[in-house]
Order: structure tokens, then sequence, then C-alpha cells
């Protein structure tokens, strides 16, 4: 069986400059990040890889900018979690695959 080839990339780009996200609220943090990542048009299956994850606001809108642009977004990994647990990416982050309900 032969593996798909695994490639980096990076397909998004900012379309504006956003706040720093620290000291935002969730909903602050969403309402910063809203609009604010688009791809290049493509298509294929991605993971997303983030540095951290505090709400999912950041990793959300880097889905819907990259399923916008005709990618299907697998996942995501990220390398920490902020000590907040605010992060809920049952009800923040959707996958279409299990009807919208989770990453998981």
């Amino acid at each position: 069986m032969r593996r798909p080839e695994l490639t980096w990339a990076n397909l998004l780009v900012r379309t504006r400059e956003t706040l720093d996200q620290s000291k935002l609220s969730p909903t602050e943090r969403h309402e910063n990040q809203t609009g604010s990542l688009v791809a290049r048009v493509g298509q294929g299956s991605v993971l997303l890889v983030d540095d951290v994850i505090t709400t999912g606001a950041t990793i959300k809108q880097a889905a819907k900018g990259l399923e916008k642009a005709g990618y299907f977004v697998q996942g995501f990994v990220t390398f920490a979690e902020t000590e907040s647990k605010r992060c809920n990416l049952t009800t923040q982050v959707t996958l279409p695959a299990d009807g919208g309900t989770s990453w998981n």
C-alpha cells in the first residue's frame, strides 16, 4: 500500500491585522479573527498546525478560509493549550465529515 505524500505549505494569508488575542475574551477573540484569513484556491486534504490554542477562534477561521478556497480540512494539531481551558472545540470548531459537531 502506497502512502500519500505529505508536504508542508503555508496556504493562508491574513487579510488584515488583528489585535493581540491574549487579553481578549472568547467572544472578542472570535470577532477579532472573523474574516482575517483567506487561502489560495486549491484542492486536497489539509491538516492545520498552530502553536497555541485558547478558544479555537484562529483555527476556526483558518478552516473556513481553506474550505472556501476548495480544501478539505482533516483536522488540526497544536503544540500547547492555554491553562485557562477556554477552548471548547466541540462547539467552536466544526468538521463537516461528522456533521459539524467536533474535530474528534
